[in-house]
């Protein structure tokens, strides 16, 4: 049985996709995902972009960060790092 044989138009009698365009909408949560490392500022990440995280004993541990959610400050600009090339995703 196919959607057309039960009367299912998409984006009409039911929901597109949430995402239809995956590229852009990874590009727009990556720009998202800079602009909070921008607000939050360099001492929330060292020098090679790993996020640093507070720890309770009022010292800072440093944690994994995936490639392209690293980022670093120099002369107060923030650098983002390149994405993920194209082969490890996959494609």
């Amino acid at each position: 049985v196919t959607l057309r044989q039960c009367g299912v138009t998409l984006g009409v009698t039911y929901p597109n996709r949430i995402l239809v365009d995956l590229e852009t909408a990874r590009t727009r949560t990556l720009g998202w995902f800079v602009d909070v490392k921008k607000q939050a500022g360099p001492s929330k990440c060292d020098e090679r972009g790993y996020d640093l995280v507070p720890l309770p004993s009022g010292g800072q541990v440093r944690v994994f960060t995936k490639p392209e959610y690293r980022v670093t400050f120099q002369t107060n600009s923030l650098q983002p790092r390149q994405t993920v090339p194209a082969h490890r995703l996959g494609k």
